[in-house]
């Protein structure tokens, strides 16, 4: 259950680049990616 862009934001990990914290779940059956936002903090 990969998507794209979670292959990607793995492979961006794997050479040393900072991401967000991610996870991939299935919602119906369908492969979700959650990623914490960055470019804000507190409740905004």
């Amino acid at each position: 259950m990969d998507t794209w862009e979670e292959i990607a934001l793995r492979l961006a990990e794997r050479a040393g680049i900072n991401t967000p914290r991610h996870e991939l779940i299935e919602v119906a059956g369908k492969a979700v990616l959650l990623s914490q936002r960055f470019d804000r903090e507190g409740n905004t």
